[in-house]
C-alpha cells in the first residue's frame, strides 16, 4: 500500500470523532505584484527533543514569477548521527508545482502538504530524506493580522494552532542512507502549528523584525500566541490570542511584550481582561541563516529572502489571565522566534492593537 493512502487511513481513524469545520491548504493567491510572497509554516517540537520545520513558499523572482520552494529542518536527538542536523529543500518554477483543490493539497516537486481541517499531513522527500508528519488541531483557525492592514503587514493567520503531531524520517543516500528502501525512524509525538502568509509588499518593504511566543502545551485550558512586528520605519504592532477552551479565542488588545533577554514580560490590559506574567527562554532550538541554505545565483534570485535570520528557542511561560471576575493561571512550554530581516531597525512609535 503507498505510503500516503496508509497515513491518510491514520489521519481518518484519529479524527473520525472530531466535528469542526472543514478548512483546508487554500490555493495560492498567484499575485504578479513584484513582491509578493506566500509560504505556509510549520514548528513542531518533539518529545525527545527534536525540532522540524518546514515552509511552503511561492514567490515572485526577478526571473522566475510564482516560483515554488520548499525548505524543511530536522534537527536535534533524532539526527544525532547525521550531525545533529538534515536539511531538505528544492525549487522549482511554476511548472514544477501545482495545487489541487480535490484533496486540497499544495505540491512542490516531491513535497506535498495536505489536508482539511483539523487533519493535516506533510510528506517530504528528496535525496537528502524523507519526513512525513501527521498533525491535527483541535482549535479553529485564528486570523492575527487581517489582510490590507493600515501598517503594511502581511496577512497572518494560524490555520493550524495548538496542533498535536507524530513523525517518521529516513535518510536518503545524498547523506548516507538508504533511501525508499531503508526502514523508517519513529519521531514520535509532539506539538507545533501550522502558519499561513500572504504578503504582496516583500518582505524588506512590510517586516523588519517578528517576535513569536507560541506555547505548545500547559496548564489552564488556553495557550497562549503573541505575534509581535516592527514595520522597517520602526512602527511597531502586537496582536494575541488565549486558543483553546470553549468558544472564539479571547483576543489580546493592548498588549506590549518588553525585554530583549533571557526573560520577557507580557503585559496586557482592556475592558476587564488583564494578562500579565513572564515568558523565559530555556534552551536553543536553531538559528536559520537563509542565505546558508542557498547557493549564490539562489541567493541573487531570493533578494531580500536570502537576507532573512531566524532564531528559535524553547521557552517557559507563566502567565496570569483574569476576565470576569476569575483569575486562570496559564503556566507550560513555547516556542519563542526572533526573525530578523535585513541589517538594523529603526525604532520610532508603538502602536498598539
Amino acid at each position: 500500500m503507498h505510503r500516503t493512502t496508509i497515513w491518510m487511513l491514520l489521519l481518518v481513524t484519529c479524527l473520525a470523532r472530531t466535528a469542526l469545520a472543514e478548512t483546508g491548504i487554500k490555493e495560492p493567491s498567484l499575485s504578479d505584484r513584484r513582491g509578493y510572497n506566500e509560504y505556509w509554516e510549520h514548528q513542531f517540537l518533539f518529545e525527545d527533543g527534536t525540532f522540524a520545520t518546514s515552509q511552503f513558499l511561492i514567490v515572485n523572482f526577478p526571473l522566475s514569477k510564482h516560483h515554488g520552494l520548499q525548505i524543511a529542518t530536522l534537527e536535534g536527538p533524532a539526527v544525532s548521527d547525521r550531525n545533529g542536523r538534515i536539511i531538505v529543500k528544492n525549487g522549482r518554477s511554476r511548472s514544477g508545482w501545482h495545487y489541487s483543490g480535490a484533496d486540497p493539497a499544495l505540491n512542490i516537486f516531491q513535497h506535498r502538504l495536505s489536508g482539511r481541517s483539523p487533519g493535516f499531513l506533510l510528506e517530504l522527500w528528496n535525496t537528502a530524506a524523507e519526513i512525513d508528519i501527521l498533525f491535527t488541531s483541535g482549535d479553529d483557525a485564528v486570523t492575527l493580522v487581517p489582510k490590507d492592514n493600515e501598517l503594511g503587514l502581511p496577512a497572518v493567520s494560524l490555520y493550524a494552532p495548538g496542533s498535536r503531531s507524530f513523525g517518521r524520517w529516513r535518510p536518503g543516500p545524498e547523506i548516507g542512507g538508504v533511501g525508499t528502501e531503508g526502514a523508517w525512524r519513529p519521531l514520535g509525538h509532539g506539538h507545533g502549528y501550522g502558519l499561513h502568509v500572504v504578503d504582496d509588499r516583500g518582505v524588506d518593504q512590510s517586516v523588519r523584525r517578528w517576535r513569536r511566543i507560541t506555547a505548545l502545551s500547559g496548564s489552564g485550558g488556553m495557550l497562549p500566541i503573541i505575534h509581535e512586528f516592527t514595520t522597517p520605519s520602526g512602527n511597531m504592532y502586537t496582536v494575541g490570542v488565549l486558543s483553546g477552551g470553549f468558544g472564539a479565542q479571547p483576543l489580546l488588545e493592548r498588549l506590549e511584550i518588553t525585554g530583549d533577554g533571557q526573560q520577557l514580560q507580557v503585559h496586557s490590559q482592556s475592558q476587564g481582561e488583564k494578562l500579565s506574567g513572564t515568558v523565559t527562554l530555556t534552551d536553543p532550538l536553531e538559528d536559520l541563516i537563509v542565505s546558508d541554505l542557498l547557493s549564490g545565483v539562489e541567493q541573487l534570485a531570493a533578494g531580500s529572502l536570502a537576507t532573512i535570520k531566524r532564531y528559535r528557542h524553547r521557552a517557559r511561560y507563566d502567565l496570569t489571565f483574569e476576565a470576569n471576575g476569575a483569575t486562570q493561571h496559564l503556566r507550560g512550554e513555547a516556542l519563542f522566534e526572533t526573525i530578523e530581516v535585513g541589517g538594523k531597525e529603526k525604532r520610532n512609535r508603538r502602536l498598539r492593537r
